[in-house]
């Protein structure tokens, strides 16, 4: 009995579920439906509420999302309208329709022309509609001809005329083709006498040609045909605006106030704001940072989302230095695909001071191709660089260069990237210098950075003509004298070099670059009492300067005087000096005394923590602390130093790398889980958080899973070490079929990758065929001396010995201080009988790793056969 009284309890709680979720579904098909009529209807109030009340029973519903969105777009809430969509995986073809056209709206067209090619299939169900949001697409991004196929493809089917015919006369508006363009709006609107589309675009034929009256007309007959609504849409906000424009123009200052009262009753706190973004604007102007910040402040309070405040408080805190809070504006109010190049320039900027290269980057991809602004064109191209993106690096820093060849210092980045390259390309480096100086012959720092490229290069004649010419100009050019000092003392010429200097100094004791070039003189000499001063000196005419102290410093590790350098700098340090406090610390972390490090870095942070200078160095120092105490498996002490270093960088990719570690080493699986998603949001490009997510995973014995998120990563990064994780997670998971597999992929795309072939060759079920993959491998590429070592071994395995010789010599003869391969090659001269040489080889590795037990014991063998 008490089981079936059970079970019927069971069903009627089954029941009321059912009719909940029935009476749920029910309303909320009411709800849009409602909702949906009254936007139609242009009641947008209640349209909202409606809205807004099935939005609340189920968040992620497509056809409420539709509705919502196009309201918003009505409404000229633009941003609202995009999120609104994007929040949400619709599947229905007019979600995506919808979508397309709130871009378009929303004026990013770049991302509606990707929707359209990427639900092409689905959007092409409606061939209309698809080829007039293509065309609207490609005339705003100025692709005329484009549209104007699209438009006439349309216009031939008969079907949707009346907005095909309105974008071919745009298209001869957009050409200023104006006769052409009002003698097809005029056909248009006698077939559509009604189209206030086409009365709007009448209008603009007519401002353009001056003809302001007839314009008013025009736009006075399209406020009148717009339908009735109760509440001010953006198409009647913008005929208003420009109606008000062109009776101001027109002396009609009177009628313009009736329009001008009518937007203020729809907007009534459009005139404030503007008011209060005008005084914030005038306070930046004026240096009153804090009364702007205020301002904006209070503006964000009444009226959150508001993208020009937004933006303006970015730049204002981008200004103060505050580059995360910056960060914060930027990204709540700033839509990169639209944003003005200038707003765009400071959100990049901020982005690239707090180390976001990758972001700048993704950022900037659609906006920098068809860029008139160096700036912007110049920072993506830095970013691009050092994201590994050289190609797109260059092109952009080139372009930038073109754009404006009046700034040197873009042709300098791109010698200093010559310059680092491995190996360095100092020729290139030099012609771009080259370059700069020929469009900017009397910059002194391009001058500078020319000469110090002849004499890094040690073309010691081009140098001396050029300090010949420049002297021949002004024989007491203070410039011309460092340049010919300079040269004088790579010529190892000390006196001339000293007698150059001094003569800079004799008009100007206070020249830095002179006081630098003879302590430089000093240290070449090896005159380290001398240099000591002369560094002492620089740091008191330039305190700011830190090659000063690093010179004092070295001066005093070349007296081996390190300590009495040590309290010297710390004197300076406990008044406040950074500079001294920073050079300690760089000698103490170099030198792996950590702990007296942190000591001044800590110091440092005491009275100044916000120069880049010193939160480098406190990162630095921290990741540098951190590693020490991983290796010493002292985790307390890594988080410690992890954290501290964080403070400086809290999205520094190696800091946050190094504390996800931490916690999969200790099996703190949850907080690791926590700090990739957190890395994730930190850097949304950055495939480290898969190579995090795969350690993770690897560590909970969760291979499969580890395969996915090594895969990930290495398609976005492929190198040995991407490629290694992703063999042993196929190895881990027990797929060796995989694993072998995916070498082949690895040495496809790392071509003459030795480690892909070694771990091929590990993965073979006997010595012979092991042998085989070695074999084949160096039969098509370079040797390589792993390779080689192993497959001798090989060969000693299957007793080659001949074959094992011959191949040990020649990794011997690639790599003779490798001390595995020292070892293979003595070990089968034993076995090949020639014991002094096996000995003498064997003692050599044995030196090279003393702490080898198989070394030893192949020694100890040797010398047992030897003694008998």
């Amino acid at each position: 009995m008490r089981n079936i009284k059970y079970f019927f309890v069971v069903l009627s709680l089954i029941g009321l579920a059912s009719c909940e979720k029935q009476d749920d579904s029910q309303q909320l098909r009411i709800f849009i439906e409602s909702g949906n009529s009254y936007y139609e209807q242009g009641q947008f109030r209640p349209a909202m509420i409606e809205v807004q009340n099935a939005l609340q029973l189920d968040p992620l519903n497509e056809q409420a999302a539709i509705v919502a969105a196009k309201i918003y777009m009505a409404l000229g809430r633009g941003r609202s309208s995009v999120s609104q969509l994007e929040a949400i995986e619709g599947k229905s073809l007019e979600y995506f329709q919808t979508l397309v056209d709130v871009y378009i709206n929303r004026r990013k067209f770049g991302s509606a022309l990707h929707l359209l090619r990427q639900q092409k299939k689905m959007l092409e169900q409606d061939m209309d509609r698809y080829e007039l949001a293509s065309a609207d697409a490609y005339i705003g991004l100025g692709e005329v001809e484009t549209a104007q196929k699209l438009y006439l493809s349309v216009r031939d089917r008969g079907v949707a005329k009346l907005p095909a015919q309105l974008g071919l006369a745009t298209v001869q508006v957009i050409r200023g083709d104006l006769v052409t363009a009002e003698q097809q709006t005029i056909a248009v609107l006698a077939e559509f006498p009604r189209s206030v589309d086409a009365m709007i675009l009448f209008a603009a034929t007519h401002i353009r040609q001056g003809r302001l009256q007839q314009a008013e007309e025009n736009l006075t007959e399209a406020v009148t045909l717009l339908p009735t609504m109760d509440l001010f849409t953006m198409e009647r906000a913008r005929i208003v605006r420009t109606l008000i424009a062109l009776l101001a123009r027109q002396g009609r200052t009177g009628e313009a106030l009736v329009y001008q009262r009518m937007l203020a009753e729809a907007f009534p706190r459009a005139q404030e704001i503007t008011a209060q973004i005008e005084a914030a604007i005038g306070n930046i102007q004026e240096g009153q940072m804090d009364e702007a910040e205020a301002l904006l402040g209070e503006i964000l309070a009444n009226s959150p989302g508001d993208e020009l405040t937004g933006s303006l408080l970015g730049m204002l805190k981008y200004f103060k230095g505050d580059f995360e809070a910056a960060d914060q504006h930027f990204a709540a109010s700033v839509d990169a695909e639209i944003a003005p190049t200038h707003v765009l320039k400071y959100m990049a900027t901020n982005m690239y001071q707090m180390g976001q290269l990758a972001k700048v980057v993704s950022t900037l991809e659609g906006r920098v191709e068809n860029s008139r602004d160096p700036h912007l064109v110049a920072i993506y191209g830095i970013s691009a660089l050092n994201s590994n993106k050289i190609e797109a690096g260059l092109k952009a820093l080139r372009r930038a260069i073109t754009l404006d060849p009046n700034n040197p210092r873009l042709s300098l980045i791109l010698s200093q990237y010559y310059n680092d390259q491995d190996p360095p390309n100092h020729q290139q480096a030099l012609s771009e210098i080259a370059s700069a100086l020929e469009n900017n012959p009397d910059e002194r720092e391009t001058q500078t950075a020319y000469m110090n490229q002849l004499l890094r290069m040690n073309l010691l004649d081009d140098a001396a003509t050029f300090v010949a010419q420049k002297l021949s100009e002004n024989p007491k050019d203070s410039h011309a004298l460092l340049f010919a000092g300079s040269l004088s003392m790579q010529l190892g010429n000390f006196d001339e070099a000293t007698g150059h200097f001094g003569a800079v100094l004799a008009g100007n004791p206070r020249d830095i670059n002179a006081q630098f070039g003879q302590a430089l003189v000093y240290v070449r000499q090896e005159q380290w009492n001398k240099a000591r001063g002369s560094y002492r000196l620089i740091t008191q005419l330039a305190p700011e300067d830190i090659r000063a102290y690093r010179g004092l410093m070295q001066a005093y590790e070349a007296l081996d005087q390190v300590n009495e350098g040590i309290k010297t700098l710390g004197e300076m340090s406990d008044g406040g000096n950074e500079y001294a406090s920073t050079v300690i610390s760089e000698y103490l972390t170099a030198n792996g005394r950590l702990g007296e490090a942190q000591a001044f870095v800590d110091k440092i942070g005491s009275y100044s923590t916000d120069s880049p200078q010193t939160r480098r160095l406190i990162a630095q120092v921290g990741y540098r602390r951190t590693l020490a105490a991983i290796e010493d498996e002292d985790y307390g002490v890594a988080r410690e130093a992890v954290f501290k270093a964080l403070n400086a960088f809290p999205a520094n990719i190696k800091l946050l790398t190094l504390l996800a570690q931490i916690e999969i080493r200790t099996g703190q699986f949850v907080e690791a889980e926590k700090i990739i998603t957190e890395f994730r949001e930190f850097h949304k490009d950055s495939h480290v958080p898969d190579i995090l997510a795969g350690d993770l995973a690897s560590a909970k014995q969760e291979y499969g899973r580890a395969v996915q998120h090594y895969v990930t990563g290495w398609q976005q990064d492929q190198n040995d070490a991407m490629a290694v994780k992703v063999f042993q997670a196929h190895v881990a998971n027990s797929n060796p079929v995989e694993a072998e597999a995916f070498t082949y992929e690895w040495e496809a795309k790392l071509p003459g990758s030795a480690i892909a072939i070694i771990n091929r060759a590990e993965l073979q079920p006997n010595p012979d065929m092991a042998i085989n993959v070695y074999e084949q491998w160096q039969a098509s590429t370079e040797p390589s001396a792993p390779v080689l070592n192993n497959l001798a071994w090989l060969y000693l395995e299957v007793d080659r010995i001949d074959d094992g010789l011959r191949v040990a010599t020649q990794a011997y003869g690639l790599a003779p201080d490798d001390f595995a391969v020292v070892d293979t090659y003595g070990w089968l001269l034993y076995k090949a009988g020639d014991l002094k040489k096996a000995q003498e080889y064997l003692g050599k590795a044995a030196q090279m790793n003393p702490d080898s037990g198989e070394i030893r014991d192949h020694l100890d063998t040797v010398r047992g056969a030897a003694r008998s």
